[in-house]
């Protein structure tokens, strides 16, 4: 999972630490992932919000996006990207939706 910070990107690494009860042997148990933006997928919130903030506020389109982060040493297709612009927008409009019912 890879997270922007003006200027560099840095990949985090999650560890999740197991543990055994003495008493049941058979109990062993994964401490619980933290939650992710997209489940199951690897990007923050705050690589999801850059490729959405490059792609309307910059206008730049996906495909220099993904030469943009190729040229620093991150591959990802412009497919992927297509998937997270729209899985944001889809909880940007949420979010609205929301926001709207509350304040009315």
């Amino acid at each position: 999972m890879a997270k922007s910070r003006w200027g560099y990107w840095r990949v985090l690494v999650t560890r999740r630490p197991k543990y055994a009860c003495r008493a049941c042997e058979s109990a062993v148990v994964d401490a619980p992932a933290p939650e992710r933006l997209i489940k199951g997928g690897l990007p923050t919130e705050a690589m999801v919000a850059h490729v959405l903030v490059s792609k309307y506020a910059w206008h730049l389109p996906l495909y220099r996006q993904a030469q943009m982060l190729a040229a620093v040493g991150i591959l990802i297709d412009r497919s992927t990207l297509a998937f997270w612009v729209g899985y944001g927008a889809n909880l940007t409009g949420k979010t609205k939706e929301l926001l709207d019912s509350r304040l009315q």
